[in-house]
Order: structure tokens, then sequence, then C-alpha cells
């Protein structure tokens, strides 16, 4: 029950297992020598204590490396702090597992992976003790990650240059970094750009030896893949070309290529310049490539034998003019064998077309002999010994002339939509931004205003879109949308509306605002032509001369007036938000002017569709134009309103432009719409309330009511009140004249007069 240990002065309880054996668990305690003892009672502790040492606890901070294969034996690196030397029981623990460690220093133990245990969880913690007891209270993970593996790799060669860049195919080479082991001695690695999880390439080092090496791959620079074999071979060098000059048009020359290390390889192969040729192999000292077609100059010849690798350095095979067909034409030639054409010192046999047309390859002018450019003279013979005077010339040239591209010896000037390249080979597109509608020119022109250039290669501008405004020059794309409350149409140039209103040259018409230009303004005088040539021109043309129909240019609306290349305003009665892009209403569709709200007004260049307000009270607007005063008898309430609105039965309205109707007073009535006048209230009948359509209080009985009545008190201080009946007479009620009327059959208007008292009977007044 008081089972305890004593480590120092503290004490816990301990955990009885046998009469030789018990556990407990250690207390927090400085580092120090403490003396352990035990007590069975809580009071009598053992006098046979042994001592407990006391340490810091272990501190783990970095794996290296921090992943390994499955199948464990990965040295790994541990660094941290409070490692104990001379350790029986220094372990690491990966995940469940402990392996033994190795002591390095205080701060550096090392262990071996084991196996991995469980293959659903490949990441497990790592923690260390320096008692197999007590462990770092935080591990650093560790992965475990399949080793690389190799299924084949290209080439299979390289040489001992170095650079090769090998491509490997395999698996597992994601998602970490990739090291490729040259298996030589010393071992040698270099870091692999990894393209896939199965591709990767390998460049290999510098200076390895010649025969065959194993390469493998490795992520940890200690799991090693599967190796495959790589054969280096000596450099290729190149000592010579025989020839080493030849014809640039034609090509075809046979060079010798003279140098060692060549190999017979399918990829065997000679580059000149940048067109590569399959190359014949004749020995380790010798190979054949026949030259292609190339412009003149001297370019670099390459050899390679895997598609990959070249020699060491390459050597310059020079491409020298002539072996262009010329066309000669003239007269009396002769099909024989002695036909032939002479440039300058060389003659060139020429093939016979017809009496007034040969063909002739030009010669070469290589060497020291003669200048191999400059202009020659050119003469045909059709006998090898008469030649013709003609006084011809042709010239050969060093380089390709300004303005022009020369490929395979043509020479042509650059298309339009390009500029030629500085080395005049070739010619490049205009960019972007710019064009260049003639062939042979220096450079490309920046797009104009009222155009944009989106492409490569223009020709010619594209027309500014409708709703949008081109007003500055190199657009590549429209960036400025037509102002609010106009429409811009295609070609528009400028986003200031009152541009072209100042200009001699161009009419405003002062309802639409729309500004065109005046073909009167100018007088298009035609002139003669200077000698030698004949007939007329004009200097300018005027636009409707060159295009009447107005297929393509903007023209006024059924005419072919020319419109000013500005935004005009939007028609009356519609709102145009910016990049609209026509006069033309369409409903929804916003590049389009909108309707107005109906009872508001819009004038031209309106940009919201409430314009500049609504139709004021007492008004009505039908149209987007008229402001029509509300007729007497009807009102027109606020704001906006389109029509008038008819005096409800019940009121009246005798004046016009009012925003309200008069209720009808007490004493009359106001039957019907639209009424510009009450009515009295008629006899018989008491009104005696505002805003009467129809009378509804009959007169009392006793009492007879005249028209306007409008008390039914007989007391109130008024002649419009009932009347009291006479003496001898008496009333229903209703009644409305003083008469006597009996009401018999045959007088139903008796019904509404007084009726005479019978005998018998006695009638007061009232």
């Amino acid at each position: 029950r008081f089972l305890a240990c004593q480590f120092g002065y503290d004490s816990v309880p301990a955990t009885y297992l046998s009469s030789t054996l018990l556990t407990c668990v250690a207390p927090r305690h400085v580092p120090a020598t403490v003396v352990l003892e035990v007590t069975c009672d809580g009071v009598t502790f053992s006098l046979s204590g042994t001592e407990i040492q006391v340490v810091h606890d272990a501190v783990v901070t970095q794996l290296s490396p921090g992943h390994g294969t499955p199948h464990g034996n990965t040295l790994v690196t541990i660094q941290g702090g409070h490692f104990l030397p001379n350790a029986p029981h220094l372990v690491c623990r990966f995940g469940p597992v402990r392996v033994p460690a190795t002591y390095v220093s205080s701060n550096v133990i090392q262990c071996a992976t084991p196996p991995q245990e469980d293959t659903a969880a490949s990441v497990v913690l790592v923690h260390v003790s320096n008692n197999n007891a007590s462990f770092t209270s935080h591990g650093l993970f560790f992965t475990y990650s399949p080793t690389p593996w190799i299924s084949s790799i290209w080439p299979m060669r390289a040489t001992q240059i170095g650079g090769t860049i090998v491509t490997v195919r395999g698996y597992h080479f994601t998602p970490r970094q990739v090291f490729c082991v040259w298996n030589v001695l010393p071992q040698r690695t270099s870091l692999a750009q990894v393209v896939t999880a199965t591709l990767l390439r390998c460049a290999t080092p510098r200076n390895l030896p010649v025969g065959p090496l194993t390469l493998q791959l490795t992520t940890n620079n200690q799991d090693l893949s599967t190796g495959v074999n790589l054969v280096i071979t000596p450099n290729v060098v190149l000592t010579k070309l025989v020839p080493s000059i030849g014809p640039a048009l034609r090509g075809r020359t046979l060079v010798h290529v003279v140098g060692s290390g060549f190999e017979n390889q399918v990829e065997l192969s000679c580059r000149f310049g940048t067109a590569q040729v399959a190359a014949t192999f004749i020995n380790s000292t010798l190979i054949q490539c026949e030259s292609p077609p190339h412009s003149v100059g001297t370019i670099p010849l390459h050899v390679t034998w895997n598609g990959v690798d070249e020699a060491v350095d390459a050597l310059p095979f020079h491409l020298v003019t002539g072996q262009r067909p010329v066309f000669v034409k003239g007269l009396n030639f002769l099909n024989s064998s002695s036909l032939a054409c002479r440039f300058g010192e060389l003659m060139s046999p020429a093939t016979f077309l017809s009496p007034t047309l040969l063909v002739c390859i030009v010669p070469s002018r290589v060497g020291n002999l003669v200048d191999p450019v400059g202009l020659v003279s050119f003469d045909v013979t059709c006998n090898g010994v008469d030649f013709t005077s003609s006084g011809l010339q042709f010239e050969y040239l060093g380089a390709c002339p300004a303005l022009r591209y020369c490929t395979d010896h043509d020479i042509a000037l650059v298309p339009n939509g390009t500029f030629p390249a500085s080395d005049g080979r070739n010619f490049s597109q205009c960019l972007p931004s710019t064009f260049q509608p003639r062939a042979g020119q220096p450079s490309c022109l920046p797009c104009p205003v009222g155009f944009y250039c989106p492409d490569f290669g223009l020709s010619k501008p594209i027309l500014c879109p409708a709703g949008f405004v081109c007003d500055r020059h190199a657009l590549r794309t429209p960036e400025t949308m037509c102002p609010e409350g106009h429409y811009c149409l295609p070609g528009t140039k400028s986003t200031n509306v009152l541009d072209f209103q100042n200009r001699s040259d161009y009419v405003v018409n002062s309802e639409t605002g729309i500004t065109t230009f005046d073909v009167t303004s100018r007088s298009w005088s035609i002139v003669p032509r200077p000698s030698p040539a004949t007939g007329s021109r004009r200097l300018e043309q005027p636009p409707n001369s060159m295009d009447p129909q107005c297929l393509t240019r903007q023209c006024d609306f059924n005419t072919s007036n020319l419109l000013a290349e500005k935004p005009f305003v939007c028609p009356l009665g519609t709102f145009c938000r910016s990049g609209v892009s026509t006069p033309s209403m369409q409903l929804q569709n916003f590049s389009s002017p909108q309707p107005c709200f109906r009872g508001f007004f819009c004038p031209r260049g309106s940009t919201s569709p409430e314009g500049q307000g609504p139709c004021p009270s007492g008004y009505y607007c039908p149209t987007i134009t008229d402001a029509i005063a509300c007729p007497r008898g009807s009102y027109c309430p606020g704001v906006g309103n389109v029509k008038p609105i008819a005096c409800y039965p019940g009121s009246y309205q005798p004046l016009d432009t009012q925003p309200m109707c008069q209720l009808c007073p007490v004493g009359y009535i106001c039957p019907g719409f639209n009424r510009t006048a009450p009515e009295l209230c008629p006899a018989g009948f008491v009104c005696s309330s505002w805003g009467l359509s129809v009378p509804v209080v009959t007169c009392p009985s006793g009492f007879y009511c005249n028209e306007g009545t409008w008390s039914s008190d007989p007391a109130e201080l008024t002649q419009l009140r009932p009347i009291p009946c006479s003496r001898g007479t008496f009333c229903y009620a209703g009644v409305k004249q003083d008469l006597t009327i009996d009401w018999l059959p045959i007088a139903p208007e008796g019904a509404t007069a007084k009726q005479t008292c019978t005998e018998g009977t006695f009638c007061p007044e009232g």
C-alpha cells in the first residue's frame, strides 16, 4: 500500500512486479546524481541505495537525409543536443521501431533506418533516447519513398568533352531532387533536370574515363537506383575539309571530313550552318557529307554521331557565287553544241530555248586570278569563236543589296508588311502597331490615327472599329471608347466633339450636329501632265468621284457627303452610354442609342435616360419635343406626364396647366368626367357634401328644396335651405317645387309637389 521509490528527497509511487522487482517513474529533477532508495511502508527506506544520473533531455533539430528507401538501411545523421557518450542504450525510434544509434558527438548521432513497417504510412516521427526509456518530446519527420528506377537512356554513348544531355526514362522521379551518379573513381554526381515523374535529363561531366560506366540515380546520395551502362568514347576532332569550297545555289558538293574518333552510328550526320544532312562513314578518321544549297558566305560545319553531341570544333565551309540561271533574250540564237555565254573571261554553256531566248548558268568567280565581285562584260557565242558586242554587263555581288533579301542566290525585294534583316538573308514581319504597304522599304510605319494594327506582318492598317476612337499613332488595339452622349462610326480619329467645326471646308448641320465635308470648298483643278507625258491629271480627287456609292467611306444618310471622322451627338429622344457605334436605335443593345424615359426631355447628346429632366407639372409631353398645357377639365399631376388625366366625377377644373382638379362645392354636383364647371344641386335634393358627382340626400318631408340647396337644416340662415310647405298642404320627402299637384296616376309629377290635405284633417305650415 505504501510501496514507493525515493529519488534523493522526492518520493514517487512504485508498482510491484515480484518480490525482487518493482518499477517507478522518475520525477522531474535538475541534472545531478541522486540516490535511489525504496520503501514498503512509506516510513522505513532501504539502506543499500544506488546512484542515478539525472541528465538533460535529448533534443533533435535536424535529419539528413529526410527520406530513404522503404527497404531501410539508410544512414540518417541526426543533429540536436545532449547526446551522451558511451551510453549503452542510445537509440533512435522510427515510428514504433527502435534501432541502435552511433554516437558521433554531443550534438550528432547516426542511425540506420529500419524497413518500413506500415506500408500505408510513408511518413514516421523520429525520436531519440539516451536510455531507451525517455525519448525526446518533439520528433522530426522521416519519409519512406521509393528509389528512382531507370528503364532506358538515350543516347547510350557520349564523349569525354562532357555536356551530353542523356534522356533517362523510368519511375519515381518526383517530388524530390534527383541526382545522377556516374560510377567512376572517384564517384561523380550531378543534379538532374526532372521533366516529369517518368522523364529526366542528366548532363555528362567533363573528362569521364573512356569505356563503359554505370549511370545510377539517387535522391539522398545514399540509396541508388539500378544502373544502366553508358559508353564514354574519345572526343571527335575535325582536322580539315576536302574541298572546303562549294557552290551555294546548287549545293551537292561531296565534302570529305578528315578527323578522328568517328563511329559508324545511325545518327552520324553533318550540319552546314543550320541544315543537317546524313553522313557516310568511311573509317574512324574519314566521313563524307553532301553540302545542301545555301546562301553565299562562310558557314560552320559540325559533325554529330548521336544527334546530340558534336565535335569539339567546327570547320569553316565556304559557299561561293555562281550557278545562278540567267535568261538571255535576243535574236538569231542557234541550237548548236557551241552555244555559250561569256561572263567576263569565264565561259558557260548555254541551253537553247528558242531563237530569241536561251539560259546560262552563271560561273563562279573565286580564286586569286580574278576579282570575285563587280561588273563584267556579257556576250553570247553560237560557234565558240564569234561573240556578240552588245555591251551588256553582269554584276557579281559580294553581299545582298540594301532593301533586298537573298536566298539561294535569288535577290528579291522584301515584301510589303516586312522589313529587311541586317544581314540581308531574310526579312522580318512588321511588329504589331506598325505596317508597311510597299515592298522594298527599310522599315515599317507606325499605324496612323484612325486605324489600329493588331498583328504581325500587316501591309495595311485596320480601320478603327465603330464605337471606339483611335486618336493616336501606333495603336495595337483600340483603347478609347466613344464618349458618352455620342456615337462613333468606323474610322473615328478624335475624342474632341468640336473638331472640324471651325474649318472652312466642313459644314455643320445646326439641327442634327452632323459635320460633313464641303466638296465645293476646293477647286479640284485638272492640270496637264508634264512632257513627255500627255493628258491631264488632278492633284487631289473629290471623295464622291472615287466612291460615289459610299462603299468604302462614311457618308451622311441618303447622301454622298463625306462625314467628319469625329464623334456625333446621339439623336433626339435617346441617350448614349460610352462605346455607342451607330445612330440607329436597337432596344437593349447598349452599343446603340436607347430611348429615354417617356415624359422626359432628351436633347441631342444625352447621357442618361432622364436627359435634361421631366415634363413639368401642369403639362404633358406626348412626343420627345412637345410640352402641351394641360387642358380644362383635366389635370397633370407631378412631372413626366405623357397625357392629361380627365377630372373624375365629383371634381372639375375650369383652368388649364393645373396639376389637380377642384372638388365640387356644396350645393353643386359634378357628374361625369372632364368637367370644367359644377352644376347646381337639382331641386328636391340637398347637396351638403363636397365632391358630389350625383345628389344622394332628398329634401326632408314637410319641406321643399329649390336648386342649389346645400343645407338640410331649415333654420340655416340662407335661402338655399329646405322651405316649409304652406298651410293646408303636406310634403313627402324630395319635393322640389312650391306647387300643389295631387299625386295621381295621371299626374306622376305630383310625386315631387305639395299635396292637398284631405277633408277632416288639419295641416299647419311645414
